[in-house]
């Protein structure tokens, strides 16, 4: 009996000492013991056996909470001074020898993490600048409205794709600081024209994108672009500068034939463009159904005639080991000299190569290209493997039960090491909705362990999901995009982001590479991170064969060179 009561005073002190709050409820909502922890929470110094219910301290209510036996319920705790607070309640029913219960419960309170949780999904679907939804916040809402027409053809949607008239004059004559400033007020006019239900995106500089959401009709969407045409008329004033702006609009709508957010954003900004070559401050909606895909097929007309004409070429450019700073590889990007339009991008034409099945063919050259100038290279420098080339897989491509034998033929013919190339892969190619993409991958694994690479990658959560969900595909390397890198040295939470990615994929084994490196003090910050891998304009553009053979043979010269000394 004196042991059994020696223990409970111990057990009472031990409560007492804990910095978690802890209770004992009633089932009629009194409180039979608190300890210090809770009362401090709550504000108060006197015993709350008088107090309100315990149970309607918290928002899972009444009913809820009596109802179990033993449970962890995440909800929220309202105070006295009616701040809510995040807290998990662990709760466990004790029977006493009266049969009364008793509810023993522990309150965690993870607000300040919950805030941060936030903070983070925050800066990464918004930019930073503006405050306005981003780019992957835009796509995703895209994304679910393309689905809801296509389940249902009354719910339509168009795009308004914007970009401010002469820009690029403000920064130049006033600086970058005016710049800011006016795309900042530029949002805030932006903001009020639209309804809840619309996205209003800064795309990226002076471009912004709105989406109109079940809302398709021509009448009605081109007035909408006359009410920014009329906002943005008004002068504004920014530091003593009276401005006056005015924006080139582009519309497209859902009536195109197209079943990806990528293909309408290109009609979209293809209309934009047209505004701009008619005078600037002006709007164009998107051809009409018939000439939009007339257009599409010329193109794709177009790719097939130029790859028989080899109007295509590969350009390389460096990627750099952060701590060593030396070069570890070269990423091929295809190039195609169109004899009407100028050089093209792979952005411009590989989403009608996709849809025309145009892809894979065109994917091949490019992989056969690379390797064969790599074995080149290999031979000329004697690098022995030490440098790898990187190709970028279209989604049709990797899951084209082709691609692997294409793989080993290419590997085989110029004698090259599977550790050698890198496919770099973007997401959307492994998101079927099931585990189905994990087949054209396993003789990958056979190959090699090391030579997989998810590019575009942007920092979030939901990412972080991505790769534990798809962690039985052995990836090696992921690459971030340069969108969110721009406002590395500006925002602190993506640079706390970008160390917690980094560390995680650490541990499990991948690497984290860079995209967009354009400053010595952005390459300083992300050698501060622990960044392994970078590219960008601060180290070299991408280079034609020729450049690339003159960059390698200084590299490989001044390497040597030091190499002697030491």
């Amino acid at each position: 009996m004196n042991g059994e009561t020696k223990t409970g005073r111990f057990a009472r002190q031990a409560l007492e000492q804990t910095r978690i709050p802890f209770f004992l409820g009633e089932e009629n909502g009194r409180i039979a013991y608190a300890n210090q922890a809770w009362k401090s929470l709550l504000g108060q110094k006197k015993d709350l056996f008088e107090a309100k219910p315990w149970f309607d301290y918290f928002k899972a209510g009444k009913n809820l909470i009596l109802e179990q036996k033993e449970a962890t319920l995440e909800t929220e705790l309202v105070l006295p001074s009616e701040e809510e607070r995040w807290v998990a309640l662990l709760l466990n029913t004790i029977r006493t020898a009266s049969g009364q219960s008793l509810f023993a419960c522990f309150v965690i309170d993870y607000t300040e993490y919950k805030k941060k949780i936030q903070e983070i999904q925050i800066s990464c679907l918004h930019d930073p600048l503006t405050g306005l939804a981003n780019r992957i916040l835009l796509l995703d809402r895209l994304n679910v409205s393309l689905k809801l027409h296509q389940r249902d053809a009354g719910h339509g949607f168009s795009l308004l794709y914007i970009d401010l008239d002469d820009f690029k004059g403000v920064n130049d004559e006033l600086g970058h600081t005016v710049g800011d400033k006016l795309l900042m007020q530029t949002a805030k006019r932006l903001l009020p024209l639209f309804r809840a239900q619309d996205t209003v995106c800064r795309w990226g500089g002076d471009e912004f994108i709105v989406l109109l959401d079940d809302l398709v009709n021509e009448k009605s969407v081109k007035k909408k672009a006359q009410l920014i045409h009329e906002t943005l008329s008004q002068p504004f004033v920014i530091d003593e500068h009276e401005l006056n702006v005015s924006a080139s609009i582009g519309i497209a709508t859902s009536s195109a034939p197209f079943d990806r957010a990528e293909d309408l954003l290109i009609l979209a900004d293809q209309a934009m463009y047209k505004s701009k070559a008619a005078g600037k401050s002006r709007t164009t909606l998107q051809a009409p159904v018939i000439r939009t895909h007339s257009e599409f097929k010329q193109l794709e007309q177009d790719m097939r005639s130029g790859y028989k004409r080899d109007e295509f070429h590969l350009v390389y450019q460096p990627i750099m080991d952060l701590k060593s700073m030396r070069i570890s590889g070269l990423e091929a990007l295809v190039r195609w000299e169109h004899p009407r339009r100028g050089i093209l991008y792979p952005k411009d034409f590989f989403p009608i190569a996709d849809r025309s099945h145009f892809s894979e063919r065109l994917g091949a050259w490019i992989l056969w290209q690379a390797c064969r100038q790599m074995s080149k290279w290999q031979a000329a420098f004697r690098f022995n493997g030490k440098l790898k080339i990187h190709v970028n897989i279209s989604s049709c491509q990797f899951k084209s039960p082709a691609f692997q034998p294409l793989l080993d033929e290419v590997l085989a013919f110029c004698k090259l090491e599977p550790e050698t190339i890198n496919l770099e892969c973007r997401k959307e190619s492994f998101l079927n909705g099931d585990r189905s993409a994990g087949m054209s991958i396993e003789p990958l694994k056979r190959i090699s362990k090391s030579n997989l690479i998810v590019d575009n990658l942007k920092i979030s959560l939901e990412n972080l999901n991505f790769l534990f969900n798809y962690r039985f595909i052995p990836f090696s390397m992921v690459k971030i995009d340069q969108s969110q890198i721009n406002y590395l040295n500006t925002n602190q939470t993506i640079y706390n982001s970008l160390k917690t990615f980094i560390r995680i994929f650490s541990q499990i084994g991948i690497e984290l590479a860079v995209k967009g490196i354009e400053s010595k003090k952005q390459l300083n910050t992300l050698k501060m991170a622990n960044c392994h891998y970078g590219q960008g304009y601060y180290f070299s553009k991408p280079l034609n064969l020729h450049e690339t053979e003159s960059y390698l043979r200084k590299y490989f010269e001044s390497s040597s060179a030091s190499e002697s000394k030491a």
